[in-house]
């Protein structure tokens, strides 16, 4: 994310945590669903074992520290982001979400921490 200029864009989709447990409870996995309540690790549909959730205010937060602020998408789709953003701020909606969209603007160019330590997003969004 150091190649972002100043005002530039990225849009990050990740896993949300909670969706784990609703996926579980949604195809009848009781065992699993309650075990997804505390999980941060699951495994996908497709067998794929160890992957990551996050919750979505770790990831606005680490974006925070390093820099960053929460910014609009860059689109003109007027009733489909209207209707996301009621989604987004609604529960049920935002918190049954199996994927969060988390969009941020670079702030500032920040100076790079002795030895090129990793930013506090790489950190906590490192795979």
């Amino acid at each position: 994310m150091d190649a972002t200029r100043p005002g530039g864009l990225v849009s990050l989709l990740t896993r949300n945590r909670a969706g784990i447990a609703m996926r579980a409870g949604m195809s009848g996995d009781w065992t699993g669903a309650l075990a997804g309540f505390d999980a941060r690790r699951y495994e996908n549909r497709l067998g794929l074992e160890d992957l990551r959730a996050d919750e979505p205010g770790e990831v606005e937060a680490a974006f925070a520290a390093a820099g960053w602020e929460a910014a609009e998408p860059p689109v003109d789709f007027a009733d489909l982001l209207a209707a996301e953003e009621q989604a987004g701020r609604r529960d049920p909606y935002r918190a049954l979400a199996a994927l969060t969209h988390t969009i941020a603007r670079r702030l500032a160019v920040r100076a790079r921490s002795p030895g090129g330590g990793a930013s506090a997003v790489g950190a906590i969004l490192r795979l």
